[in-house]
């Protein structure tokens, strides 16, 4: 990645924190935007060049302002599991639907060149064979999975209708440090 200003929504989160992590090389100005709910500030608490902001992905303002000038968003805020969307399908949406909206529509009117979209296996539902690739059906059965199947979807939209560099990546078993 050329050096500029990177922003990762959900920065605080276990991937997140991994990833604002990767380019603290010279020419980088990494700015992470987490409202703390399931991240963890301290993951970040040695890096003093990354900018951190305690922010929701449902509030259009600093959504903006973290994009501005940006170069790439990584996009990874979420509400996040199964269980939690099951106890509150609107608060999953409004995170995950809305919140990937403004982060869309803020990357669109700040000119960010590319956006990368963090999604989940939750979008297929009951498998229908094994191994999984790119045709198998997406069939989400739990508020979740749908949730990040229409941020997937308006992503693609976006990429089509404005001519954005979007790509959307889902998420297996995530493991790793911390």
């Amino acid at each position: 990645m050329t050096a500029g200003k990177v922003l990762v929504t959900g920065g605080a989160g276990f991937i997140g924190s991994s990833l604002a992590l990767a380019p603290q090389a010279p020419g980088h100005d990494v700015t992470v935007l987490d409202n703390g709910t399931t991240g963890c500030w301290a993951n970040l608490a040695d890096y003093v060049a990354i900018r951190c902001l305690n922010a929701e992905v449902r509030d259009r303002e600093p959504v903006s302002e973290a994009a501005r000038g940006g170069k790439v968003v990584f996009h990874l805020a979420v509400s996040v599991g199964n269980l939690r969307s099951r106890q509150d399908p609107v608060q999953d949406a409004e995170v995950n639907v809305l919140g990937t909206l403004h982060v869309l529509d803020a990357c669109r009117a700040e000119g960010v060149s590319r956006v990368v979209v963090s999604s989940s296996a939750a979008v297929f539902g009951e498998l229908k064979t094994l191994p999984i690739d790119e045709e198998h059906p997406t069939q989400p059965d739990t508020p979740y999975g749908a949730s990040k199947l229409c941020a997937e979807t308006e992503s693609l939209a976006y990429a089509k209708q404005f001519g954005m560099s979007i790509i959307c990546l889902r998420y297996f078993n995530v493991y790793g440090q911390r």
